[in-house]
């Protein structure tokens, strides 16, 4: 069955994390998104930019992406291959389109089996992205129809793309992070899997729910319940003295509307419920959350707020004893945008030398 898979697929990565020393990315790939006014054909945009988030330096980019689109999802593949999919495009309305972004152009192709925006996705293996849920279109339908399956995209193994093991709701706007990735590989006291955070589903709405995938079971469960229901939020996890924990930030809400409420959950303590964190400095909806470079907090970039899209990037860095604080930096996207696709690439992809 495919959806034993994920666990065969986890004991390589186990064997992986537990072998190298993990490589942490300093330049930041920002792509596609609802751009601000004049910045994309109708606000798709397909500009891509990278960002040097270390020296100030301003990067040369990637290619542009084949078609505007917002609401994509994507991942770095084999810590070489920047891997954006999908999105709502306006002639279609959305796309199974998958294009490998590189400055050279590489001739790699992976397409969705479903079309689908406001989707999420995580990096399982090196090689291997899942990406869950999200919304598409069917004919005859004036209405997208919410999406509880979800499939897996590698560029090793052939025979490990397509369906993967259904979400316990149908839903898009959700978030998914891991107790794993982008860290010192795997806590192995903990039961390894992957978090579901908020969105919009057929059977809560705008939620506060999350649930967990046990990647050794293959099963999901429910998980602590967030404090405020949230959709198009960030997530992603960070270390505060040797622990690890989720933050989810931002993102729209039934009751509160936009907001800039940030939670945190610690994935190591049994019973840990979501706690308060610091608020962003201002409401942000519709953008990236990834772990900084350093592993001690992370960076906000892009987003919604008001009417106003954004080409911030702020940084939440955690001392002591979740002392955290947000700060803006000096970069800033070269044009603002939300529901944008963004995450870390190495310095090999680019080259960056004229200063700010």
């Amino acid at each position: 069955m495919r959806v034993d898979r994920i666990s065969i697929v986890f004991s390589f990565l186990l064997a992986l994390v537990n072998s190298q020393n993990p490589q942490q990315y300093s330049k930041l790939l920002v792509t596609t998104g609802n751009a601000a006014s004049g910045q994309g054909i109708g606000g798709y945009a397909r500009k891509s930019e990278v960002i040097d988030l270390v020296t100030g330096k301003t990067c040369d980019s990637l290619e542009d992406y084949p078609v505007g689109t917002l609401g994509g999802t994507g991942a770095l593949l084999d810590g070489l291959y920047p891997l954006v999919c999908g999105g709502y495009v306006s002639e279609r309305p959305n796309t199974n389109q998958c294009k490998i972004l590189g400055s050279s152009g590489q001739e790699l192709e992976l397409n969705m089996v479903e079309t689908r925006d406001s989707a999420s996705s995580i990096l399982i293996y090196p090689s291997t992205v899942w990406i869950t849920g999200g919304k598409h279109f069917v004919e005859g339908s004036p209405l997208a129809v919410r999406l509880a399956s979800t499939e897996y995209l590698s560029l090793t193994d052939e025979s490990a793309n397509g369906p993967g093991p259904d979400l316990p709701i149908h839903v898009w706007g959700h978030c998914v992070l891991s107790n794993y990735d982008n860290l010192e590989g795997p806590n192995l006291d903990l039961d390894p899997g992957i978090l579901l955070t908020g969105g919009v589903s057929n059977e809560h709405y705008s939620s506060a729910r999350t649930y967990f995938f046990d990647l050794i079971s293959s099963a999901w469960t429910e998980a602590p319940k967030m404090n405020t229901d949230r959709y198009m939020h960030g997530c992603a996890t960070f270390k505060n003295e040797g622990k690890t924990y989720a933050v989810a930030a931002g993102g729209y809400s039934i009751t509160q509307g936009g907001m800039s409420s940030v939670e945190f959950l610690s994935l190591e303590d049994d019973g840990a419920g979501w706690a308060e964190g610091p608020s962003m400095p201002r409401e942000l909806m519709e953008f990236t959350l990834v772990t900084s470079p350093e592993e001690d907090g992370v960076l906000a970039i892009g987003g919604i707020s008001g009417s106003t899209r954004e080409a911030a990037i702020f940084k939440m860095t955690c001392t002591g004893s979740l002392n955290c604080e947000w700060t803006e930096m000096e970069q800033k996207l070269d044009i603002g945008r939300s529901d944008h696709v963004a995450f870390l690439i190495p310095d090999e992809l680019t080259s960056c030398e004229k200063t700010l």
